[in-house]
């Protein structure tokens, strides 16, 4: 489902949204497929409006699973000499 930017707005507004997200390295990330849209799932079960997560194969994933507005960002780790 698409929404529109006001109608997200409007949803999410005094609202609680939740992150769903694992960073390779991190306990939940698993390399071979996404497992966020699954948090994600539990999250939209408890009354989220609304998902933020990392990667777009985790957006893309919980777009899937949920059908709820998903804010994705991007992470760039930084390199430390």
């Amino acid at each position: 489902m698409k929404y529109s930017k006001s109608e997200i707005l409007n949803k999410i507004k005094g609202q609680l949204i939740v992150s769903c997200q694992a960073l390779p390295g991190e306990p939940l990330y698993v390399p071979e497929k996404s497992v966020m849209y699954l948090m994600a799932r539990a999250a939209k079960e408890a009354g989220s409006p609304c998902i933020r997560t990392s990667s777009i194969r985790d957006v893309t994933a919980i777009k899937e699973e949920t059908g709820l507005p998903v804010i994705g960002i991007i992470k760039i780790l930084p390199i430390w000499i």
